[in-house]
């Protein structure tokens, strides 16, 4: 891994700022050059390249809730509604993993995906949700009257299609 440093003048992002970029080349698991940026001129590169590494599981939780909860996508048309969506799509990300670790991780349904290319051992916040939807499903549709348990079988084959629908 090769590692280059160089302090630039972007002026149409920064004004009359300098910032600090870190070109990394050959960075283990990545295909491309990655380039890193920081505003803050004192520190070294191997601070900036920890400094992003530990933001990886913010990046993760905001892919998550814009790719899963509609995060990134809100149709909103008023200033307020618009400043509660994002904050309410995060709560919906925590309560959702935090359900998941107290009660869902010890349901029978909280299974992971098998598949003959992946052993997954922890689960990602996408089986997490899908837990949570197999249970409020399995409980809208299962403990009802009509539900026998010959209509529970048939429909466990519905349920887990749901439980990862986008």
């Amino acid at each position: 891994m090769s590692v280059k440093v160089f302090d630039v003048l972007w002026y149409s992002v920064s004004g009359g700022r300098l910032l600090r970029f870190v070109l990394i080349r050959g960075w283990p698991g990545h295909k491309e050059d990655d380039v890193l940026c920081a505003t803050d001129l004192g520190l070294e590169p191997q601070q900036i390249i920890e400094d992003y590494c530990l933001r990886w599981s913010l990046e993760v939780t905001f892919h998550d809730a814009k790719g899963r909860l509609g995060f990134e996508d809100p149709q909103n048309r008023t200033e307020r509604a618009v400043e509660r969506t994002a904050p309410m799509a995060l709560w919906v990300y925590t309560i959702t993993v935090v359900w998941y670790l107290i009660a869902g991780k010890h349901l029978k349904v909280a299974c992971l995906p098998l598949l003959p290319w992946y052993a997954k051992k922890t689960p990602a916040f996408s089986d997490m949700l899908a837990t949570l939807r197999r249970e409020t499903w399995r409980h809208r549709l299962l403990e009802s009257s009509w539900a026998t348990p010959r209509n529970q079988k048939s429909l466990a084959p519905l349920l887990d299609a749901i439980a990862y629908a986008a």
